[in-house]
């Protein structure tokens, strides 16, 4: 009866030896830095896109962005990330911007995603209205411009009729 038992638990005590063994070659042969650190030295790291010394465009560390494809849930990832670094920067470009209702943020958001804040500060009139909070006069003004009648004539009239409605409420 012991010699069954002693020969039944001998593939066990293999099994435990041959994980024992693979955990101590991990330990002996764990370099001192990890993959992940070492690539990270070798490539380098670019925030914007360049040509690599393989003539690939690339990005970060080394990756090529010219066959780059994303998933949406990852797309989505970078647009939040985008439009919190976008709100820091217009708390900083527009005093006013800090105090404003949400949906005038959100507009202002949309407007400066799509066109960058450069190309928002030229809706000098615009940005008087909402500044002033005469958000019955931005939501005309807004439609006022090649990017209402040309660039994104959807888009800005349905940001107009969110700035329009944010004057109803305040009469």
């Amino acid at each position: 009866m012991v010699r069954v038992a002693i020969q039944e638990s001998i593939p066990m005590i293999q099994i435990i030896k041959k994980i024992l063994i693979r955990f101590l070659e991990k330990i002996r042969n764990k370099p001192t830095m990890t993959l992940l650190e070492e690539i990270k030295k070798e490539e380098g790291f670019e925030s914007e896109p360049y040509i690599c010394s393989n003539g690939y465009l690339t990005v970060g560390y080394g990756k090529r962005v010219d066959y780059l494809k994303v998933d949406e849930k990852t797309a989505e990832k970078w647009l939040i990330i985008d439009l919190e670094e976008l709100d820091g920067k217009l708390d900083r470009s527009f005093t006013w911007y800090i105090d404003s209702p949400r949906d005038v943020k959100d507009v202002v958001k949309s407007m400066c995603y799509q066109m960058g804040i450069s190309g928002f500060r030229k809706f000098k009139k615009t940005i008087y209205y909402l500044e002033t909070e005469q958000y019955l006069e931005a939501s005309e003004e807004m439609l006022d411009s090649k990017w209402a009648r040309k660039d994104s004539p959807a888009r800005a009239l349905r940001l107009s009729e969110k700035i329009k409605i944010q004057g109803e409420h305040n009469v």
